[in-house]
């Protein structure tokens, strides 16, 4: 715990640390991956003689950081703007203070008429009104040394005979100017003096660690679709299977789930395609089980009724289970169908002229040209067949109308290239 408070110290910069110690200190340094200088301080009599016992490392710095070493969560980032705030005010004080948040216990900073701090006073030492107060010491200062210099030697023990680090604001706020700085991330300063605490601060963690992650995510993910938006925004013909996977991003609601059943044009539709919400994701999974998207589609529609159903096939998979479209029919589980059709098992195909040529590279892998939209039509539904890329918002939107006013599936048959393939395919090593 002590490490990640130190660590987060010399992230900001700072070359010399200060750790306040009791005399058997051990197990505390073996925590510290650091180098670090230790301070002792021989009975725990306060966070104010706490700073008493560094006074003799603080002669040649101008301005010192103090920080408490069970607050692990505390981020180099709120610590640079504390100190930066410190500098260019010119404070002699600056003090951190959070909302009250997970920071139960701690001490209220009170203000005058005009919202200078005046003093902090311990939670079990208020009285109702101050105890209302919102906003708390979050146990972080930074310090011009000489008032330290010259206030700590005329603090006085309290009846514990502690001598509190919180006394200097009530002295300092006498004839010197404070500041402040206010944190909402009340997470980053939650003392840990228990177990509960302790379990609390590593929820928090994982959260914010998730939270990080997801964000570098986020950016990694916006400049890879930048990349790629030349491919998917193309009038090319025949059309593109980027372009197909772009417009059915385009035309996804809130509450549309997303199945995918096939091979090269599926994988390409990953780059771009994102659900709005979790859970609306389906496919066939690592090892790629063709055929199981009529089956996920009808399955999603009975649970879910009220949700929007798109399944994006191959041309390939849809032949597998196409005629199971008359049973979602029948159930009342209509859906909407898209196929991104190649007329081949483009995947294999590709390999096949990578490894043997083009004379036999199509051997084996040709489905023929099938108009896929007769089997909307021969059911009930609704399809149509798009060979231009300008057509196929207008064709998916026909398809939502005709699903919702029909109740019967609607397919979607648009004719992509059939020699653009995905990385995924053109970086397999089964026929290399």
């Amino acid at each position: 715990m002590i490490s990640m408070a130190v660590e987060a110290i010399e992230k900001t910069g700072i070359k010399n640390v200060i750790v306040v110690v009791p005399p058997d200190y051990e197990n505390i340094s073996s925590a510290i991956n650091s180098k670090v200088i230790y301070a002792t301080q021989p009975t725990p009599n306060g966070t104010g003689d706490a700073l008493v016992r560094d006074s003799q490392f603080l002669q040649k710095a101008k301005n010192v950081l103090v920080t408490y070493g069970d607050i692990p969560l505390i981020t180099p980032e709120t610590l640079i703007k504390l100190m930066d705030q410190h500098v260019k005010s010119q404070d002699q004080v600056t003090i951190l203070t959070t909302p009250i948040g997970t920071n139960k216990g701690m001490g209220r900073i009170l203000r005058d008429s005009n919202n200078k701090i005046t003093s902090i006073i311990e939670e079990k030492e208020t009285d109702k009104e101050t105890y209302k107060i919102d906003e708390v010491n979050a146990g972080i200062y930074c310090f011009n040394t000489i008032i330290l210099e010259q206030i700590l030697p005329k603090l006085s023990p309290r009846k514990n005979n502690e001598i509190y680090l919180t006394d200097v604001i009530e002295k300092s706020a006498i004839s010197h100017k404070i500041g402040s700085l206010f944190s909402n991330s009340s997470w980053e300063t939650l003392g840990i003096n228990n177990r509960v605490k302790l379990a609390e601060a590593e929820s928090i963690l994982r959260s914010h660690i998730r939270k990080t992650w997801m964000e570098e995510l986020r950016v990694l993910e916006s400049q890879k679709t930048e990349k790629l938006m030349a491919q998917f925004t193309t009038d090319k013909s025949p059309i593109s299977p980027y372009r197909v996977a772009w417009e059915l991003n385009q035309f996804l609601k809130d509450d549309t789930v997303y199945i995918g059943d096939g091979g090269d044009v599926v994988t390409i539709s990953a780059q771009a395609v994102q659900p709005r919400s979790p859970g609306n994701w389906m496919d066939p999974g690592a090892l790629g089980s063709l055929g199981v998207g009529t089956g996920f589609a009808m399955a999603t529609k009975l649970v879910h009724p009220s949700k929007e159903v798109l399944c994006y096939y191959g041309d390939g998979s849809f032949g597998m289970t196409a005629f199971d479209m008359e049973t979602a029919n029948r159930f009342g589980a209509p859906y909407i169908a898209v196929i991104g059709n190649n007329s081949a098992m483009n995947q294999i195909r590709f390999g096949q002229i990578t490894k043997y040529g083009e004379e036999r590279g199509d051997t084996g892998n040709l489905l023929g040209d099938i108009p896929f939209s007769k089997f909307g039509e021969m059911l009930g539904g609704y399809g149509e067949e798009v060979t231009e890329a300008a057509r196929i918002a207008p064709a998916l939107q026909r398809a939502r109308e005709e699903v919702k006013s029909t109740g019967k599936s609607a397919v979607i048959n648009i004719w992509v290239d059939p020699n653009e393939y995905a990385p995924g395919t053109k970086a397999q090593t089964m026929y290399k």
